[in-house]
């Protein structure tokens, strides 16, 4: 090869192959290596006399007669082009004048030619759920194109209802997520939550959680829907001090230690778990809903500060003496009224339905007192 620069040449060339009619695209790569002694001149030409390279050549040349003379390596030196079925459209070329070629426009292309227009790696690599993001993201969820971190970081409401999403990365990225209800999937992990602490109001119920310690943050969480799960361990919503409600039904719990701290609480379901001490509960004064059904607690007196009671489920739970509870209804019926007047008692199925003389003395104080199911 004569004396110069060489290398190999990457842009997109579209070129009418012999024998064929339709366009076949090529593509090459350049690397510059300037030969000691080349001489700082113009485009020249080749040690036999025919040119090397035209450099203000434009990236994509429609025919090989308007572009550079290429030297295939397997040629022997003879001109390759076109190539043949077969062969390696990569080729060797000779240029001069590094002055000119890079004053070329088409020189800058020919490097970034071959970089994919997208990321190989989807934000979202869970497929259900990137068509589930999608469809919150106006200007995409009617195409195709890869949903970008500039798409997501705005949205405030994410809602996924019933579909089979598995992997919840990429959700990191929607910084501005203030309510996200994923209900209905087969999500375990919840790493990818665990920067989101502006979340508000969270819905996770029946998926496949056991851990909930990426949630230890959320500390402006007020609303947390984990019911249907397989959680055991609530050490995490120990500091979620902004909580109003908590569904925690038919999950694994037996210590409820955590939610002594929650006096914002208003709402607590713990129905379907292995409850028995309700001592941490005696501390959550603004506490109007609490259910425990099929729980195993038994001894309802941890429950006579709760003095804004409007409904105690107890169906299905050992319990069998109502005494605490018909104690704390007589002091505020003869007070302040508070809560008595209102509070509604579900006993169905509890040994406590069959204390007559209990429950006749509790329906005078109370609202209600079911122990039956309703007839539809």
């Amino acid at each position: 090869m004569a004396n110069g620069f060489t290398g190999s040449l990457s842009a997109p060339a579209r070129c009418t192959m012999r024998g064929r009619r339709t366009p076949r695209a090529i593509s090459f790569s350049l690397s510059l290596v300037r030969t000691p002694g080349t001489p700082r001149s113009s485009c020249g030409m080749a040690g036999d006399g025919t040119p090397s390279a035209t450099c203000a050549t434009p990236a994509i040349w429609p025919c090989p007669s308007l572009g550079p003379s290429w030297s295939n390596e397997r040629s022997g030196g003879r001109p390759r082009l076109p190539f043949r079925g077969g062969e390696s459209p990569h080729a060797s070329v000779t240029l001069f004048s590094v002055k000119t070629l890079f004053a070329t426009t088409w020189v800058v292309a020919a490097g970034i030619a071959a970089t994919p227009l997208y990321s190989a790696d989807p934000l979202f690599p869970d497929p259900v759920f990137e068509a589930e993001v999608r469809k919150s993201v106006f200007a995409k969820r009617d195409n195709k194109e890869p949903l970008t971190v500039d798409d997501v970081k705005s949205l405030s409401v994410l809602q996924i209802r019933d579909k089979p999403v598995k992997d919840l990365r990429g959700l990191e990225h929607c910084a501005a997520l203030l309510q996200f209800d994923l209900t209905g999937s087969e999500v375990s992990d919840l790493t990818p939550l665990k920067g989101l602490t502006n979340i508000q109001s969270l819905t996770l119920s029946r998926n496949r959680i056991k851990d909930i310690s990426p949630l230890a943050g959320f500390k402006n969480l007020q609303y947390l829907e984990l019911s249907g799960n397989q959680v055991s361990d609530i050490s995490a919503i120990k500091n979620m001090t902004a909580m109003n409600s908590l569904y925690l039904s038919g999950n694994q719990i037996a210590d409820i230690g955590p939610v002594a701290g929650l006096t914002r609480v208003w709402s607590l379901y713990l129905d379907g778990n292995p409850v028995a001490d309700l001592k941490p509960v005696a501390a959550l004064k603004n506490l109007s809903s609490l259910d425990l059904r099929r729980t195993k607690v038994k001894d309802l007196s941890p429950l006579a500060p709760l003095t804004s009671l409007s409904t105690l489920l107890l169906d299905g739970a050992p319990v069998a003496d109502l005494s605490p509870l018909i104690e704390m209804a007589r002091k505020d019926s003869a007070g302040e009224k508070r809560f008595a007047p209102y509070l509604r008692v579900s006993l169905i199925g509890a040994p406590a339905a069959s204390r007559a003389a209990q429950v006749a003395e509790l329906r005078k104080l109370v609202h209600t007192v079911t122990l039956k199911p309703s007839v539809q």
